[in-house]
Order: C-alpha cells, then structure tokens, then sequence
C-alpha cells in the first residue's frame, strides 16, 4: 500500500502516556532516530524502517557533513524535511540537501527572517516546487505506526524574547505505542511555557535537548512534563557559546538523566519496536563543521537579533578595549550610533560605514560615542562622508553619519522574495531599499501621513522619485 504522509490539523489530540523499557538491543526495531554529530548545530533523521519512509530534522550548517551521512544510510528520498527555525546552524546545509535528495514535503517554523541562507533556502523550496506548510501547534503528522504531535509554535507568534527565532521554533513530540522523543529545537523558557499550558502530555522517553544545553532552556517544569530518561544534546568541541551550560548539565545529573553529547560521543542512535529502544554511539568523523572551532562561518548579516551567551567583550592588553559583540554566525552587530575600529588601526567608522564590515570581526573594536573613538587618537576615516549640520564642532550629536562617498557605499537591497509594503515600513526598512537613503524615506514618510500609495507608481508622487528611481525600486517595493 502506498505511503503518505498525511498532515490533520486538530485543536485537541489524544496523546498517551509514554514509557519505553531502555535495552541493550532491539531485536526487531519498527524505528531509528538518528542524531548526527554535525559538530555546532542540530540535524536528526527519523526512519520508519518497515516502510523505508525518512523525515530529516534540520541539516547543521553548511558542510556539515549530512548529506554524506544521509547517502551512507542508502537515503535518496525525504518524505518530510523539518526546518525548525530560520538560523544557519540548523538549516545551512538545507539547500545541499534539496539538490542531493528528493524532498517530498517541508516543514518550517515560517518565522521571517532576512538571513542570505535563510532567503536561498526558500527561493530553492519554491524553485524545486516541494510544499511547503508552516509549522503549528495542534499539527498531527502520520508517520507509519508513529505520530509526531507539533507543540509549537503558537499560530501568532511568540514576542519580546532573547531572541523570537529560537522562541518560535517548530517543536514535537515524536511518539510510536510507549515510545517517545521530545524534539526541543532551539526552544527557550518562553516557548516551554507555552507549551507546558497548552499541551496536557509531553511525556518521552528521550529529549532532544533544547538549544544544544543552552542555560536559556530546560526549565524545571518542562522537565517534569517529560521526565526523560535519556537527554541527548547536539553541541561541537570548544564552540564558542559554552554549550552545553554547565548548569543544564547539572540539572540532568540531579535527575538520574544519561546525558549524550554529540561532541564526546558522535552519532547517536535510538531504535525502537515501540515497547523498549535501544541507544548506541557511532563517531562518524567526516564532518567540516568539525575542523575548526568557528564553526558558523556562513555569512549571515542581518542575524542580529540573537544574544550570545558568551562573554563578547574579549581583552587583550590594554583592558579598556572593547570589541563588538558577535552574532551568532561569527559577524558583528553594528549599533546605530556606534564608531568602530580595527585593533591595529588608526582610522574609525561611524556604524554605517562600509570600513567596519571589512574588518575581521575578532579585531573589531567598538566605541560608544565619537568622542570616545577619538579619544583613542583615532581619526575619522575620509571614506564616511557626513554633514555638520551646521556646528563647527566634532561630536555624534552634531554630525549625521548616513551615507558614504561613491567610492565605497554598500548598495543595500531588500532580501528576494521579501517586498517592502511601502505603506506600513518603517524608516530602517526603506531605508535598507537600494536607491532610497535617509531623506527619500522620511519623504515617503511624511507623503503617506496623508495620501495611501494605491499602487506602486505612486511612489513616483513623492518629490525626487522620477521614472529613472522607480525602475529600480518596483522590484524591492509592495503596497500589499
């Protein structure tokens, strides 16, 4: 009979209480749920095995080493491919995937977000014609004898966290008779709160720990919910964010949970009949995400809304310098308002400026205020161009740094596949559309207080917009 996934979208599930006997070995496993060490990152593979059907969890950064796991396994078919939230070191490899691999389906958190890797990945969901469904709370997924039940996110999204990416990641429960896995993504406290309200049973036998060990999950009462038996967690040797926590750790042991960590022991392996499973540990060792201690180096530049948990202040000699935090794909956050300089150089950039993103991102210094790069003996560079406004004095309140000479502007446009709504966006997205600069914006701004744009040409009734600019501008601008 022909095997479908089938997606039924349900307010209430009926989910049993789950509890699997932990063996040395199944004799006749009906499942396998592999998670693979691709070094700082997630990627999981779920295979029926009396069905020969494969969903894949996430795919680690790019190069990561999962495709080649995938074909080791004999895998030429995804039946559904999970991205669980939009960052590089859970989908980098996405787009390797899709061009190695048929995927029938996906499955994403449908968070937006304007990353490069992010944006390639759904131009390439769209240009394989693969369907695509968003991922929700009360989706129950049919997987052979198993069901994942998606737990989250909420149909509106969760706001005003550390970082709303990870707060709204897709996460399920994956359950066959008493067996169960609680896959936890990158979840954070807020995301287990809402889950914890909104879901009666979360009990598994193993958890897919959530944001590789991170300290901003794995509270209390969502470990309660689940009372796992196994915590697996999915970190690389020495990555930069200290994960996994030594206080998520801690907390395992209080719990009498067997923890796994992919950078100690490789490959991770659950199989099950659905009574009892199974785990053993496999060291794989082909993955690039291994061969250095960055292993993030994918460029990301508008991934600056997650916090880091480590120390971005790094001294070295002189103890007054302080170097710009990094994102979490190695790049540094630019404040508005903010100067920037290398360590070894005698120049500084205003925030906006093209200098600071030619610099290494370790030997970024950054200052608060003008007079404090200045203070340093550090002269402005000649390439940002900025206006007085009138004052005869040096300081960041008198001078707007917005723009910079020809020689080296940094031509901005909107992501493909993202139109800006000129009706609703604010200054800082119009202003990140190639062609419109600071006064443009605010001219649109002030043209709409009064007048909605009907369509796009419209636009060409805001002063200094001709024929010529709206040209360039019709492909980068909406009025949906």
């Amino acid at each position: 009979m022909k095997f479908l996934i089938s997606l039924i979208f349900l307010s209430f599930i009926t989910i049993n209480v789950y509890s699997a006997k932990l063996v040395k070995k199944v004799n006749s496993p009906t499942i396998k749920v592999s998670f693979v060490d691709v070094g700082q990152g997630d990627s999981e593979i779920i295979q029926d095995l009396e069905n020969n059907k494969v969903i894949v969890v996430d795919t680690g950064v790019k190069n990561s080493g999962i495709v080649e796991y995938l074909k080791s396994e004999k895998i030429k078919t995804i039946d559904l491919m999970v991205f669980t939230h939009p960052h590089s070191d859970h989908i980098g490899s996405g787009v390797q995937i899709i061009n190695n691999f048929t995927v029938k389906r996906v499955l994403d958190s449908g968070f937006k977000h304007s990353s490069r890797t992010y944006l390639k990945l759904l131009k390439k969901i769209k240009e394989k014609n693969i369907p695509y469904i968003r991922g929700v709370i009360g989706q129950n997924i049919k997987f052979g004898k198993s069901r994942i039940h998606v737990l989250a996110p909420p149909k509106n999204y969760i706001t005003g966290t550390r970082s709303d990416a990870n707060s709204n990641s897709v996460v399920f429960l994956l359950t066959q008779n008493k067996f169960g896995v609680y896959f936890a993504a990158d979840s954070e406290h807020e995301t287990e709160d809402f889950i914890v309200k909104n879901n009666s049973i979360l009990k598994a036998d193993i958890y897919k720990v959530a944001h590789h060990g991170s300290k901003y999950a794995s509270g209390d009462e969502i470990l309660d919910k689940i009372n796992p038996t196994i915590a697996i967690i999915s970190a690389g040797l020495n990555n930069s964010y200290h994960h996994p926590a030594p206080s998520t750790i801690e907390k395992f042991k209080k719990r009498n949970i067997k923890t796994y960590i992919t950078f100690k022991v490789g490959t991770i392996i659950a199989e099950s009949d659905g009574k009892s499973y199974s785990i053993k540990t496999v060291k794989t060792g082909n993955s690039k995400a291994h061969n250095s201690i960055n292993y993030i180096k994918e460029e990301d530049p508008d991934n600056y809304n997650e916090i880091v948990e480590n120390s971005s202040k790094r001294k070295k000699g002189n103890s007054s310098k302080t170097f710009a935090k990094l994102d979490i794909n190695g790049k540094a956050i630019l404040k508005n308002g903010h100067f920037y300089a290398s360590k070894n150089s005698k120049k500084f950039y205003a925030w906006n400026c093209k200098g600071p993103r030619r610099i290494k991102p370790t030997n970024l210094l950054e200052f608060s205020s003008f007079q404090e790069a200045i203070s340093t003996n550090r002269t402005l560079s000649s390439r940002c161009k900025y206006t007085d406004n009138g004052s005869k004095s040096a300081n960041q309140n008198s001078m707007n740094f917005d723009k910079e000479s020809p020689k080296t502007t940094n031509s901005k446009s909107s992501p493909s596949g993202n139109k800006i709504n000129i009706n609703t966006a604010s200054a800082k997205d119009l202003i990140s559309i190639k062609g419109i600069g600071k006064k443009t914006a605010e001219k649109i701004i002030n043209y709409r207080k009064s007048n909605k744009f009907k369509n796009i040409e419209d636009i060409m009734k805001v002063k200094g917009i001709g024929k010529g600019k709206f040209k360039k501008l019709k492909a980068s601008i909406t009025v949906n």
